[in-house]
């Protein structure tokens, strides 16, 4: 199941020794295979050379250019097909040190963290892992697409899958897109003019991807009432709740619900 605890409660290796770039630069030249013939090592560690120092001029004068991150991260990849003997853990590490360098002038951008976080699941045990998604979760402020992500590395953690464990993901998920909808309509972040629409139908998507793996496991009822509470939450307040805080409102949506009368039924 997914981990509640604190995530400052764990000790999670920090990737954040000082970069070094021309000594990346040399690593990943050095990494020869004894077998070659020697000029074709010379061509491919002079290409991955020379690549590496123009990755690390371009991060250098234009780091606000995002796609300058993206790219020198993708070459490492195809650095480790041209040297196979690069250990692949080098190559991961490589592409955090980049991501994180890559998120100091780009706070906050979704793809590079996604990245990051998928680097770090392949480097660290799914444990350390989900508390690394937790703690960006709790800083992007209701990222839909971060969520829709975060609900996949859960799906596949076939060890710890549990049905309960993935109700609690999706259950997380559609409290933060409430939470980020509040935010929103007090001007606590900058958005755009459809940024809450946006965010209704993440709520929407997630709650009836919920609803079809709850009927996909024999609970249809269960679906069908989760269905219900939410047609009745957003289309049937009455008018004297209008105005209270969304936690008044939801503390006197459970006593109208315990009452037993349910949208799309007699009574």
């Amino acid at each position: 199941s997914v981990s509640r605890e604190r995530p400052h409660e764990h000790v999670l290796p920090d990737y954040t020794a000082p970069w070094d770039p021309e000594a990346d630069a040399v690593l990943l030249a050095t990494h020869t295979s004894r077998d070659s013939a020697a000029s074709t090592a010379e061509s491919v560690d002079d290409y991955i050379l020379r690549r590496t120092k123009e990755f690390n001029i371009l991060t250098r004068e234009k780091p606000h250019k995002l796609s300058t991150w993206l790219e020198f991260a993708e070459f490492q990849d195809e650095a480790l097909k041209k040297r196979p003997l690069i250990p692949p853990k080098e190559v991961m590490e490589k592409k955090v040190s980049i991501y994180k360098h890559g998120l100091t002038f780009h706070p906050g951008d979704e793809t590079l963290e996604l990245l990051l976080l998928q680097q770090y699941e392949q480097l660290e045990d799914p444990e350390k892992a989900s508390l690394r998604w937790q703690r960006a979760l709790s800083r992007s402020k209701g990222s839909a697409f971060l969520w829709y992500h975060y609900i996949q590395f859960v799906k596949g953690q076939y060890k710890s899958f549990s049905l309960g464990s993935i109700r609690l993901v999706y259950a997380q998920a559609i409290q933060g897109l409430g939470l980020r909808r509040s935010q929103i309509a007090h001007g606590a972040i900058n958005s755009g003019p459809d940024a809450d629409t946006a965010a209704v139908y993440a709520q929407m998507y997630f709650l009836l991807e919920l609803c079809q793996m709850e009927m996909q496991t024999g609970h249809v009822e269960m679906a069908i009432g989760r269905l219900q509470a939410a047609i009745e939450y957003a289309c049937f307040v009455p008018r004297e709740l209008d105005g209270l805080s969304e936690g008044r409102k939801q503390n006197a949506f459970n006593r109208f619900w315990d009452k037993g009368l349910r949208c799309g039924e007699e009574g």
